[in-house]
């Protein structure tokens, strides 16, 4: 620009002020940039029309990342990838019983949650990123499935210690229950750490409580209804909080309308 200035006799300041802005009218600028990442289309557009006002350019810019196909020669799988090599982590994954969406070759946060899972069963680095470590021990190394759990349906109690208008009771899993069964229940669910809330949620896209609390129990073997009050039901009493019990709260409406993990 202020090239342009100086061979225009203009002030030369490198900005598109009204006397640049005046002389530049009816000219449209093209401006191409050296793709990083396959490829990315920039235009600038001037102003046609006379106006008193200096308008924004518009920048329309787009990336788009190659897909990932050979999960032998990849560096790593990651959130956001895509192809053939993506569809091989989902199905060892599948297979080893941490996956249970389907085989999309799509990356995504169920993809992640199910790394993370796998990453923790087997005391590799937990970060969600399908690395070499990650990949070779899918590939190479024998692993039992998630250890299942009783489908007895769990026993609750009411908490009599009330805080002014929070009233808690708790849900506890079965009694046969091993305390790292437990371990493991907290364990997937702190994988979930940071997943953004959603009325009705259900998935790893978004969770609400009730959503959340059955998503991870499904994955032990014990299948909890949908609401807070329907699982509030399906529960029995107990008199001692242990890991892995289910804490209900009163909250915006008389009666259990709010759940968490102890």
């Amino acid at each position: 620009m202020k090239n342009y200035q100086k061979e225009n006799g203009l002030v030369i300041d490198g900005i598109i002020g009204k006397e640049t802005y005046k002389h530049l009218k009816g000219v449209t600028l093209n401006i191409n940039i050296e793709p990083s990442v396959n490829y990315i289309n920039t235009t600038v557009y001037s102003a046609l029309e006379d106006t008193n006002e200096v308008p924004t350019p518009t920048i329309v810019t787009t990336i788009e990342k190659a897909e990932k196909n050979d999960i032998n020669k990849v560096d790593f799988l990651q959130n956001g990838d895509k192809g053939q090599a993506v569809k091989d982590l989902q199905r060892l994954l599948k297979n080893k019983g941490f996956y249970h969406s389907n085989i999309d070759g799509a990356f995504g946060p169920i993809t992640e949650a199910a790394v993370r899972e796998y990453q923790m069963h087997t005391q590799l680095l937990v970060d969600g990123i399908a690395g070499p470590s990650t990949i070779t021990h899918l590939t190479n190394v024998p692993i039992s499935q998630i250890p299942s759990r009783s489908s007895v349906g769990p026993r609750k109690t009411e908490n009599n210690s009330n805080n002014n208008s929070n009233n808690t009771s708790t849900i506890e899993q079965p009694l046969e229950q091993s305390v790292s069964s437990s371990n493991s229940i907290i364990n997937i669910a702190k994988t979930f750490i940071g997943t953004r809330y959603l009325w009705g949620g259900t998935t790893p896209n978004a969770f609400d409580c009730s959503g959340f609390l059955k998503y991870v129990y499904k994955k032990h073997g014990i299948n909890l209804p949908r609401t807070v009050a329907e699982i509030w039901s399906y529960g029995q009493n107990i008199q001692t909080l242990q890991t892995g019990d289910l804490i209900f709260f009163e909250t915006y409406k008389k009666g259990p309308s709010h759940a968490g993990m102890n």
